[in-house]
C-alpha cells in the first residue's frame, strides 16, 4: 500500500532547496535524519529528534534566509540528541549542574548552542526572534551542559539578589512600623506630663495665696504697733 504525501508549500520547498544546494551537509542530514511535515500544532517550527514540523504561515512567509536558518537550526537539534539528552536529565530529576533539573534552562542552552553552531556555519545571522549569544560568553565549540551550568548559576545569583531585596525591604517596613509606633508612645507620654505640670500650677498658686495672707497679717500687727507707739508718749507725758 502506498502512502501518499501531501506537497510541501512552495515557501518550505524553495528553503529546502536553497539549504541542499548552498549549505549541503545540513541539507543531507535533514533528508538523512529526519520527515518533514507542515502543520499548524506548531507556531514556527520544532523538532521531537526524527520529525520536523514546520508551520506554513509562520515559517513559509519568512525571508527566505531565515527559512534556511531554521531549517538547519532544528536539524542541529536532532544531530545533537538534545531531545533525547534532555529527556534523560528530566527522568532523573537532576540537570547537568547536578541540581534539579530546570527544563525551562536547557532548552534555552540549546538553543543557544544550535543558534551558535549555525551562524558559525554560514547559514546567516539569527532571526531577531531567535536566542542568540552577543557577549562571547558562549560559541560554537560549547555544548549544551556547558551553556546550561552558567545559566544555572547567573539563576542562583539573580534569585540571591532578589532574596536580599525583599529582605531588605520586609527590614524597612519593619523599621518604619516601629518608628511610628514609637512616636505614638512618645505623644502618649507627653500628654500625660501636661496633666501634672497643670497639677504644678496650682500648688504654685496655692503657695503665692499663703504668702499674701503672711503679708497682710504682718501689716495688720505693724498697724498696731505705730497706734501704741503714739499712745504711749500720750500717757508718759
Amino acid at each position: 500500500m502506498t502512502t501518499q504525501r501531501t506537497p510541501l508549500t512552495p515557501g518550505t520547498r524553495d528553503a529546502l532547496a536553497r539549504l541542499v544546494t548552498q549549505h549541503g551537509f545540513f541539507g543531507s542530514l535533514l533528508y538523512e535524519l529526519m520527515r518533514l511535515e507542515e502543520t499548524t500544532e506548531v507556531p514556527i517550527a520544532a523538532t521531537d529528534g526524527r520529525r520536523m514540523m514546520l508551520n506554513p504561515q509562520g515559517f513559509g512567509t519568512r525571508p527566505m534566509q531565515e527559512r534556511v536558518f531554521i531549517l538547519g537550526h532544528e536539524t542541529m537539534h536532532a544531530i545533537l540528541d538534545h531531545m533525547g539528552r534532555g529527556a534523560g536529565y528530566a527522568a532523573a530529576g537532576i540537570g547537568p549542574d547536578g541540581r534539579r533539573h530546570q527544563p525551562d534552562l536547557y532548552h534555552r542552552a540549546a538553543e543557544f548552542v544550535v543558534n551558535a553552531i549555525c551562524e558559525a556555519n554560514g547559514l546567516g545571522p539569527c532571526p531577531a526572534d531567535g536566542v542568540i549569544d552577543r557577549t562571547g560568553r558562549f560559541t560554537a565549540i560549547n555544548t549544551v551542559e556547558d551553556v546550561y551550568r552558567v545559566l544555572a548559576a547567573e539563576r542562583r545569583v539573580e534569585q540571591q539578589q532578589q532574596q536580599q531585596q525583599q529582605q531588605q525591604q520586609q527590614q524597612q517596613q519593619q523599621d518604619e512600623q516601629d518608628d511610628d509606633e514609637q512616636d505614638d508612645d512618645e505623644q502618649d507620654d507627653d500628654g500625660s506630663e501636661g496633666d501634672d505640670g497643670s497639677e504644678g500650677d496650682d500648688s504654685t498658686d496655692g503657695e503665692q495665696d499663703d504668702g499674701d495672707d503672711d503679708e497682710q497679717d504682718a501689716d495688720r500687727s505693724e498697724g498696731d504697733d505705730s497706734t501704741h507707739g503714739d499712745d504711749s508718749p500720750d500717757r508718759t507725758d
